[in-house]
């Protein structure tokens, strides 16, 4: 994930150790039934704290200070803790008509998104008391973001393992997330903003999670929300909490406003793509019955 915002293969490594902390400490503190608020908020302290750690490797290993980009290691984190928030299923809801349903999800969403923001602008404030600042580098990145199609299929395919779904529904997501990144990069580069290219990318998650459910019996949602998981805004969620922590209340607020509004871009974007697949859904069914049938007619 750190590689497609931009960090090198150092950067990568950081953030894959910071994960799979993460990883452990949740489930250590589902063990104590701990509420998934605090879990969120603990998680996403760890790996701001984890980020700050790396922030001063360049001080006692031979390395210099633009190999590690602190900002995308905490990026990486909020990516993986939003990830497992539902925001896909939430919004379908509300656009199929489960009012209810979608309420309560939504809900659940905003509060864990706080519980994150919270977690990530705590430690931030505990490390500016150091004289310690984690800023935003901007950077060009290492790779041509043409040349990381594969790794956002990589990226969607190890968190659908990593949601316990089988080998097929993986490579499925492995499709819909490395074409996600492609039409993505694409639309930016014509210039789209990352909410607009982000929720026409999710366009062809959403169809292809619709047609490859029925027809390789695979779980939809799986799909859908692994296919996005490269394009979920944790970059600009720390962007924002680290403009908010530093006196600027009113921009930071707009960076976690557009933060927002790309997740339900996403989101909405998935929920229109199944709506607008279904007919052909409908079409491949039905001349797949036509040719079994004409099979069968063939042997008797």
């Amino acid at each position: 994930m750190a590689l497609l915002l931009g960090g090198g293969p150092l950067v990568a490594l950081v953030a894959a150790v910071a994960t799979a902390g993460i990883d452990r400490l949740l489930r250590i503190l589902n063990r104590w039934d701990l509420p998934s608020f605090f879990q969120n908020a603990a998680g996403a302290a760890f790996v701001t704290g984890v980020a700050f750690l790396a922030a001063l490797l360049p001080y006692w290993l031979p390395l210099g200070h633009e190999a590690l980009r602190p900002s995308y290691v905490v990026a990486t984190g909020i990516t993986v803790l939003l990830a497992g928030l539902g925001l896909v299923g939430a919004v379908q809801d509300a656009i199929e008509g489960h009012y209810l349903t979608a309420a309560a999800r939504n809900f659940e969403v905003l509060l864990q998104t706080l519980a994150i923001v919270i977690g990530v602008g705590l430690m931030l404030e505990l490390i500016s008391r150091f004289g310690t600042l984690l800023p935003i580098q901007e950077v060009t990145a290492q790779v041509p973001s043409y040349a990381l199609v594969p790794v956002g299929g990589f990226v969607a395919a190890m968190w659908a393992l990593a949601s316990y779904s089988r080998w097929r529904a993986s490579l499925v997501a492995a499709i819909g997330g490395a074409a996600a990144w492609a039409i993505f990069v694409f639309t930016r580069d014509l210039g789209f903003g990352a909410s607009v290219a982000s929720g026409l990318a999710s366009l062809l998650v959403g169809a292809v999670a619709d047609v490859s459910a029925s027809r390789l019996k695979v779980p939809r949602l799986i799909i859908a929300t692994s296919g996005v998981v490269p394009l979920l805004p944790g970059l600009s969620i720390y962007q924002g909490m680290y403009i908010l922590v530093n006196d600027s209340p009113v921009e930071g607020i707009t960076t976690l406003f557009g933060a927002a509004t790309t997740g339900l871009a996403l989101a909405a974007g998935v929920a229109l793509g199944g709506i607008i697949a279904r007919p052909l859904r409908h079409e491949v069914d039905r001349w797949d019955r036509r040719v079994r049938y004409r099979a069968r007619s063939r042997r008797d």
